[in-house]
Protein backbone atom coordinates (compact mmCIF):
# COMPACT_ATOMS: atom_id res chain seq x y z
CA UNK A 1 0.00 0.00 0.00
CA UNK A 2 3.03 2.44 0.66
CA UNK A 3 4.56 1.40 -2.42
CA UNK A 4 1.34 2.57 -4.21
CA UNK A 5 1.10 5.43 -2.88
CA UNK A 6 4.63 7.07 -3.03
CA UNK A 7 4.43 5.71 -6.63
CA UNK A 8 1.44 7.94 -7.69
CA UNK A 9 3.02 10.25 -5.14
CA UNK A 10 6.01 10.33 -7.45
CA UNK A 11 3.92 10.14 -10.90
CA UNK A 12 2.15 13.09 -9.86
CA UNK A 13 5.08 15.33 -8.66
CA UNK A 14 6.46 14.36 -11.81
CA UNK A 15 3.79 15.20 -14.31
CA UNK A 16 3.53 18.50 -12.76
CA UNK A 17 6.93 19.05 -13.14
CA UNK A 18 6.71 18.41 -17.29
CA UNK A 19 3.11 20.70 -17.09
CA UNK A 20 5.26 23.87 -15.61
CA UNK A 21 8.20 23.27 -17.78
CA UNK A 22 5.76 23.28 -20.98
CA UNK A 23 3.87 26.70 -19.64
CA UNK A 24 7.15 28.14 -19.13
CA UNK A 25 8.21 27.63 -22.63
CA UNK A 26 5.49 30.42 -23.11
CA UNK A 27 6.71 33.38 -25.29
CA UNK A 28 4.86 36.71 -25.81
CA UNK A 29 5.81 38.77 -28.94
CA UNK A 30 4.61 42.25 -30.09
CA UNK A 31 5.64 42.99 -33.88
CA UNK A 32 4.33 46.46 -35.66
CA UNK A 33 4.00 46.34 -39.41
CA UNK A 34 2.51 48.32 -42.13
CA UNK A 35 -0.75 46.49 -44.39
CA UNK A 36 -0.97 48.02 -47.44
CA UNK A 37 -4.36 47.27 -48.91
CA UNK A 38 -5.29 47.34 -52.49
CA UNK A 39 -9.01 48.01 -51.94
CA UNK A 40 -9.96 48.27 -55.55
CA UNK A 41 -10.13 44.89 -56.22
CA UNK A 42 -13.55 43.76 -54.76
CA UNK A 43 -14.73 40.54 -56.66
CA UNK A 44 -19.07 41.57 -57.16
CA UNK A 45 -19.61 39.84 -60.35
CA UNK A 46 -22.62 37.06 -60.96
CA UNK A 47 -19.80 34.79 -61.20
CA UNK A 48 -19.88 34.46 -57.23
CA UNK A 49 -23.68 34.72 -56.20
CA UNK A 50 -24.04 35.45 -52.42
CA UNK A 51 -27.33 34.75 -50.91
CA UNK A 52 -28.78 36.98 -49.16
CA UNK A 53 -31.86 37.14 -46.43
CA UNK A 54 -35.20 38.33 -48.02
CA UNK A 55 -36.00 40.90 -48.01
CA UNK A 56 -32.99 42.41 -48.68
CA UNK A 57 -33.08 45.80 -45.95
CA UNK A 58 -29.65 47.34 -46.14
CA UNK A 59 -27.91 50.66 -47.08
CA UNK A 60 -24.78 49.03 -47.96
CA UNK A 61 -24.22 48.58 -51.46
CA UNK A 62 -20.94 46.25 -50.30
CA UNK A 63 -22.95 43.93 -48.33
CA UNK A 64 -21.62 40.24 -49.42
CA UNK A 65 -18.95 41.60 -51.46
CA UNK A 66 -15.84 39.52 -50.98
CA UNK A 67 -11.86 40.83 -51.42
CA UNK A 68 -9.28 38.65 -51.81
CA UNK A 69 -5.93 39.71 -50.58
CA UNK A 70 -2.45 39.15 -51.40
CA UNK A 71 -1.09 42.76 -49.99
CA UNK A 72 2.63 43.66 -48.95
CA UNK A 73 3.82 43.81 -45.00
CA UNK A 74 6.44 46.31 -44.74
CA UNK A 75 8.40 48.42 -41.77
CA UNK A 76 7.07 51.44 -42.36
CA UNK A 77 4.22 53.27 -43.37
CA UNK A 78 5.55 54.15 -47.05
CA UNK A 79 5.44 51.31 -49.72
CA UNK A 80 9.46 50.88 -50.27
CA UNK A 81 9.81 50.79 -46.68
CA UNK A 82 11.32 47.13 -45.74
CA UNK A 83 9.08 44.73 -47.01
CA UNK A 84 8.84 41.67 -44.12
CA UNK A 85 5.80 39.83 -45.71
CA UNK A 86 2.67 39.46 -47.15
CA UNK A 87 -1.34 39.68 -46.09
CA UNK A 88 -3.72 36.94 -48.00
CA UNK A 89 -6.82 36.30 -47.56
CA UNK A 90 -10.39 37.00 -47.95
CA UNK A 91 -12.48 39.66 -46.51
CA UNK A 92 -15.62 39.77 -46.74
CA UNK A 93 -18.39 42.97 -46.17
CA UNK A 94 -20.15 41.48 -43.57
CA UNK A 95 -22.54 44.59 -42.34
CA UNK A 96 -25.69 45.80 -43.63
CA UNK A 97 -25.16 49.17 -42.53
CA UNK A 98 -23.45 51.46 -44.73
CA UNK A 99 -22.56 53.67 -41.89
CA UNK A 100 -20.63 50.86 -39.95
CA UNK A 101 -19.27 49.06 -42.38
CA UNK A 102 -17.50 45.91 -41.22
CA UNK A 103 -15.95 43.17 -42.88
CA UNK A 104 -15.05 39.45 -41.44
CA UNK A 105 -11.81 39.19 -41.72
CA UNK A 106 -9.83 35.49 -42.69
CA UNK A 107 -6.10 36.82 -43.24
CA UNK A 108 -2.83 34.68 -43.18
CA UNK A 109 0.52 37.30 -42.00
CA UNK A 110 2.91 35.21 -43.84
CA UNK A 111 6.30 36.70 -42.68
CA UNK A 112 8.86 36.96 -45.78
CA UNK A 113 11.59 38.38 -44.18
CA UNK A 114 13.88 39.50 -41.08
CA UNK A 115 13.73 37.64 -37.36
CA UNK A 116 10.42 36.15 -38.07
CA UNK A 117 10.63 34.65 -41.89
CA UNK A 118 9.06 31.44 -42.55
CA UNK A 119 6.40 31.85 -39.80
CA UNK A 120 2.54 33.05 -39.70
CA UNK A 121 -0.13 34.25 -38.02
CA UNK A 122 -3.79 33.67 -38.73
CA UNK A 123 -6.31 36.61 -37.85
CA UNK A 124 -10.19 35.66 -38.05
CA UNK A 125 -12.57 38.20 -37.27
CA UNK A 126 -15.05 41.38 -37.48
CA UNK A 127 -13.11 44.38 -39.04
CA UNK A 128 -15.10 47.65 -38.03
CA UNK A 129 -13.22 49.45 -40.73
CA UNK A 130 -14.44 52.99 -40.39
CA UNK A 131 -13.55 52.69 -35.80
CA UNK A 132 -10.56 54.62 -35.40
CA UNK A 133 -8.58 52.19 -33.55
CA UNK A 134 -10.43 48.14 -34.06
CA UNK A 135 -9.09 44.60 -32.24
CA UNK A 136 -8.85 41.74 -34.49
CA UNK A 137 -8.21 38.08 -32.75
CA UNK A 138 -5.29 36.32 -33.85
CA UNK A 139 -6.40 33.03 -33.60
CA UNK A 140 -2.98 30.47 -34.80
CA UNK A 141 0.41 30.35 -35.88
CA UNK A 142 2.76 28.24 -37.37
CA UNK A 143 6.80 28.68 -37.39
CA UNK A 144 8.15 30.41 -34.93
CA UNK A 145 4.86 31.96 -33.79
CA UNK A 146 3.30 28.05 -32.92
CA UNK A 147 0.18 27.58 -31.16
CA UNK A 148 -0.33 31.37 -31.20
CA UNK A 149 -2.89 33.51 -29.77
CA UNK A 150 -3.24 36.89 -29.39
CA UNK A 151 -4.69 40.07 -30.80
CA UNK A 152 -3.96 42.73 -33.43
CA UNK A 153 -4.32 46.59 -32.76
CA UNK A 154 -5.35 47.80 -36.15
CA UNK A 155 -5.30 51.49 -37.19
CA UNK A 156 -5.77 52.87 -40.88
CA UNK A 157 -2.67 55.44 -41.41
CA UNK A 158 -3.54 56.65 -44.57
CA UNK A 159 -6.24 55.80 -47.43
CA UNK A 160 -7.12 56.94 -50.79
CA UNK A 161 -10.08 55.71 -52.31
CA UNK A 162 -9.86 57.12 -56.08
CA UNK A 163 -5.96 55.52 -56.09
CA UNK A 164 -8.09 52.43 -54.04
CA UNK A 165 -5.29 52.17 -51.49
CA UNK A 166 -5.01 51.89 -47.97
CA UNK A 167 -2.38 51.63 -45.20
CA UNK A 168 -3.23 49.83 -42.28
CA UNK A 169 -0.79 49.79 -39.51
CA UNK A 170 -0.97 46.66 -37.23
CA UNK A 171 0.29 46.06 -33.85
CA UNK A 172 0.06 41.92 -33.06
CA UNK A 173 0.76 40.50 -29.40
CA UNK A 174 1.18 37.17 -29.43
CA UNK A 175 1.90 34.69 -26.62
CA UNK A 176 2.77 31.41 -28.51
CA UNK A 177 6.12 28.29 -27.86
Amino acid sequence: MATTTTTTLLLLLLSSGVISGELTDIKRTHIRFFFHNSIHRLVTTPANPILQPVPMQTNSKLFGSIAVLDDPLTEGPDRTSKLVGRAQGVSVFSSRSAAEPATLMNVNLIFTGGKHNGSTLVVLGRNAIHSEIRELPVIAGTGKFRLARGYAKVTTHSHNLTAGRAVVEYNVHVFHH
